[in-house]
C-alpha cells in the first residue's frame, strides 16, 4: 500500500523523530573538529591581516615623513593599504566566526546531548554556507561584468 507524501511527512505520534546514532555522531564529532580547526585558522589569518595593516601604515607614514617616495607610491598609499587590509579582514572573520560557533555548540550538543545546541550549531553552518553562497554570487556578477566591460572596450577599440 502506498503512503501520499503528505501522510508521510505529517506529525505522528508513533514516530520517534529523528535518531542520531553513534555512526552520526562520530561524523558530526569529526565534522566539528575541522571546522573549529579551519575557524581557528581563520582567526590566525585576521590577525595577520592587521598586523600587515600596521606594518603598512607604518611604513608608508614613516616613508614619507623622512621625504621618501617608496616605489612612486603617493602619500594616501598607506590609507589605501589599511582601507584594503580591514576590509578583508572583516570579510574573512563572518565565516570564521561561524564555522567556529558550528563546531563548538556541536561538540556541546554531543558531549551532553542537547538538542538546542545542536539546533544553534546547524544555525550557524547554515549562516557559514550563506555567506559563502553570497559572496559566490557578488564575485561572479562582478566578473560578469569586468567580461562585458572588457567586451565592450574591444569593441569601441576597432
Amino acid at each position: 500500500m502506498e503512503r501520499n507524501e503528505n501522510e508521510f511527512w505529517s506529525a505522528n505520534n508513533n514516530d520517534p523523530g529523528l535518531n542520531i546514532n553513534p555512526e552520526i555522531k562520530h561524523y558530526l564529532r569529526e565534522t566539528a573538529g575541522w571546522g573549529k580547526f579551519l575557524g581557528i585558522l581563520g582567526f590566525v589569518f585576521i590577525s595577520l591581516m592587521l598586523l600587515g595593516l600596521l606594518g603598512f601604515s607604518m611604513f608608508f607614514s614613516n616613508s614619507f615623513q623622512n621625504g621618501a617616495n617608496p616605489y612612486g607610491a603617493g602619500p594616501n598609499m598607506g590609507i589605501l593599504m589599511g582601507i584594503y587590509f580591514l576590509f578583508f579582514a572583516a570579510l574573512y572573520f563572518f565565516p570564521s566566526w561561524y564555522i567556529y560557533q558550528f563546531a563548538t555548540k556541536t561538540k556541546t550538543a554531543l558531549l551532553y546531548n542537547q538538542e538546542t545546541d545542536l539546533i544553534r550549531a546547524f544555525s550557524r553552518l547554515k549562516s557559514f554556507f550563506k555567506f559563502w553562497g553570497i559572496l559566490t554570487i557578488v564575485f561572479l556578477a562582478f566578473y560578469g561584468l569586468a567580461l562585458l566591460a572588457m567586451g565592450f572596450g574591444m569593441f569601441m577599440a576597432r
